[in-house]
């Protein structure tokens, strides 16, 4: 059973990235292909025969430079919110893995729970997925670790 706290962060918590939620899905799809950062990253969380799972492509101009998957289990065990949160991590993962080249980044992601999650300060279920996100973010972006 996951047990859910009142608080998941300190009282001077500020989140750690601005997000932007697009209208309708050709505004978000523009606003990708107008995207001005050095790095995109693109994520998903899905159901698929039974399985949920999450995948995030790293991607510099239109060159896919990695991508990672991960399968979480069958879907009466999680849900796809849960696939999107697990994908977020991915993302922190390739971020890492191209640690020598941090530049400006543009994160791609087509759920508004998990999109609004980024900057909640209140606890919700699998919220614990959404503080790992943060608490790995801030270990490869130190100046947020405040």
């Amino acid at each position: 059973m996951e047990k859910i706290l009142p608080v998941q962060h300190y009282t001077k918590w500020h989140p750690d990235m601005t997000t932007e939620i697009a209208e309708d899905s050709e505004t978000a799809l523009s606003a990708g292909e107008h995207a001005q950062e050095d790095i995109h990253i693109y994520l998903d969380g899905s159901a698929i025969d039974d399985g949920v799972g999450a995948a995030a492509v790293l991607m510099r101009g239109e060159v896919e430079i990695e991508a990672l998957r991960f399968h979480l289990s069958l879907v009466k065990n999680h849900t796809i919110y849960e696939g999107e949160l697990v994908g977020m991590i991915l993302v922190v993962e390739l971020l890492r893995r191209e640690a020598e080249r941090r530049d400006s980044m543009a994160l791609g992601a087509d759920n508004q729970a998990a999109i609004r999650a980024m900057q909640a300060f209140n606890s919700k279920s699998g919220h614990y997925l959404m503080d790992i996100f943060h608490d790995d973010l801030c270990t490869i972006i130190p100046e947020f670790d405040q």
